[in-house]
């Protein structure tokens, strides 16, 4: 089992984000918004400011592209409810992009990575927590969307047993087989998310531990994450890398 759950009276976790856990309180709404089935998600790991402009602008697109009924929320990571004066001006920039910003406690991959941006990117698998949505929408913070996104949450059938969809990673001038983790739809359940802190405490999986969350959960769903088109996460070094399969997508 992890400490997470009992963490997280110690990080100011704002009462919406807090009620999100519970299946009860499906189709949330705090008296300023909508209700909806779906959300869409990112995360703010506080590594380098420029992903919070990032941010900003996936923002900006998701007024334009995502359904208008669709709650926008940024997960804020490893943080106590006292911050510092620059950790409360992000906050405040994330609220006028229009993110509701969720505090919650870090959680740590089960071997540290080499690469400095990968800090922080386990903390998505908060997401399986939140049960008040039937499915969620994560896009990393250097994403942006250019197109109608409606289809990622109401068309993508993520079930008990194939909980994350995913489009197949680039790299290397191919595709590789496995999901790239930087657009992914998920099925929140308490149950696999617990099911997914006790393979972390007990350092279960073997992965690339450069490689981080994204080969972390590569591995724990093996052949069972549902494909989406690349045109969903249409990774920009398939541009770079092959302009034949770019032109495809």
């Amino acid at each position: 089992s992890s400490n997470v759950d009992g963490s997280l009276a110690s990080f100011g976790i704002h009462s919406t984000c807090a009620q999100l856990t519970e299946r009860k309180a499906r189709f949330p709404g705090d008296g300023r918004t909508f209700k909806s089935k779906f959300a869409i998600f990112t995360l703010w790991t506080g590594t380098n400011i420029q992903y919070l402009l990032g941010l900003e602008v996936l923002a900006f697109s998701l007024r334009t592209h995502a359904p208008p009924t669709v709650p926008l929320y940024a997960l804020e990571t490893g943080m106590p409810a006292e911050v510092s004066k620059p950790r409360a001006n992000v906050r405040e920039r994330l609220g006028v992009a229009g993110w509701r910003v969720c505090s919650v406690p870090q959680i740590e991959g089960p071997f540290q990575s080499a690469v400095k941006g990968h800090a922080g990117m386990f903390n998505k698998l908060h997401l399986f927590r939140y049960e008040a949505f039937e499915r969620i929408l994560y896009l990393d913070g250097d994403t942006v969307a250019v197109g109608d996104i409606g289809h990622l949450l109401t068309a993508t059938q993520v079930t008990r047993a194939n909980p994350i969809a995913a489009a197949e990673d680039f790299d290397e001038g191919r595709f590789t087989g496995t999901f790239n983790g930087g657009v992914l739809v998920i099925r929140p359940d308490a149950l696999e998310f617990h099911r997914l802190m006790d393979l972390i405490a007990r350092k279960a999986v073997k992965y690339d531990h450069n490689r981080a969350a994204q080969a972390w959960l590569n591995a724990v769903y093996g052949d069972t994450w549902i494909r989406l088109a690349p045109q969903d996460n249409a990774n920009v070094a398939i541009f770079g890398q092959n302009r034949t399969a770019w032109q495809v997508i």
